[in-house]
């Protein structure tokens, strides 16, 4: 796992937390990334510590309109209008109750895998002055990764938290059968090596970049021998979007004035 090739200033940066979402943390669901559900208590605890030092945390959620004219989404998954299971106000599309979201939290609903597709996140990013993406959510391979490659090739630096991802496993479609550590292996290995888009990192690395967050059971502090205490170990649309915009960068603002 690789270090962190540049600083990050919480000031210029956000938090992506892609699609954790019932559809695709439910164990009983055909969509569920296999460990979606036990990368949360780390995810929210970046979560947290992101909030502590003003940093912007935006969610977003996979959103089927049904009045959407037939597309290749409906080529490559012909039952999701009839099960409906990611529209709005339905169970699946809502966010897990065990992730720590907020009231004035960012919520991008995108149509498609990258959360720049179709959407208004690079509005809200520029308006915040943004610059670097701390990304983590599921499936590592699928949303995850587009939104990272979107983010790489609109010029923002992109850290790819390893620990903070998940993916399920690939059934046989001629290639044999890829189990979701592979999965995650590979993409992992894509984005670091072979695209150059971005730095996968492990949460352990995170302290290396100069970042100094602090929370409850998570303390990363700038060469720090033992950051991350407690922490792996244990284991509509644009209107929404623009109106928690503007929450978001009062908050960070009154953060940045408050650190002065």
């Amino acid at each position: 796992m690789s270090k962190i090739r540049w600083t990050i200033e919480p000031a210029r940066s956000a938090l992506l937390a892609i699609d954790l979402q019932n559809a695709f943390l439910l164990p009983d669901s055909p969509l569920a990334a296999r460990d979606g559900l036990a990368i949360l208590p780390a995810l929210n605890r970046v979560i947290a510590a992101a909030r502590r030092v003003g940093m912007p945390v935006i969610f977003t959620a996979t959103t089927h309109d049904p009045a959407e004219p037939p597309n290749r989404m409906d080529d490559l998954f012909p039952a999701r209008r009839a099960r409906n299971s990611l529209e709005r106000s339905t169970p699946g599309h809502r966010i897990h109750p065990s992730v720590d979201r907020r009231d004035g939290d960012v919520m991008v609903e995108k149509p498609r895998y990258s959360a720049f597709w179709r959407t208004d996140l690079d509005v809200v990013l520029r308006r915040l002055d943004v610059d670097t993406l701390l990304i983590g959510g599921v499936w590592s391979n699928v949303c995850v990764e587009a939104t990272a490659r979107d983010a790489f090739l609109r010029e923002y630096k992109v850290v790819y938290l390893a620990d903070c991802t998940a993916a399920g496993d690939l059934p046989d479609a001629g290639y044999g059968h890829v189990g979701a550590d592979e999965v995650q292996r590979v993409t992992l290995a894509a984005i670091q090596r072979l695209s150059y888009q971005g730095d996968a990192v492990s949460l352990d690395n995170l302290a290396n970049s100069g970042l100094s967050l602090q929370c409850p059971g998570f303390v990363v502090l700038p060469g720090s021998a033992t950051p991350f205490l407690g922490l792996r170990s244990q284991g509509n649309c644009a209107s929404a979007s623009l109106l928690a915009l503007n929450q978001a960068a009062t908050r960070a603002t009154r953060a940045n004035r408050s650190g002065s």
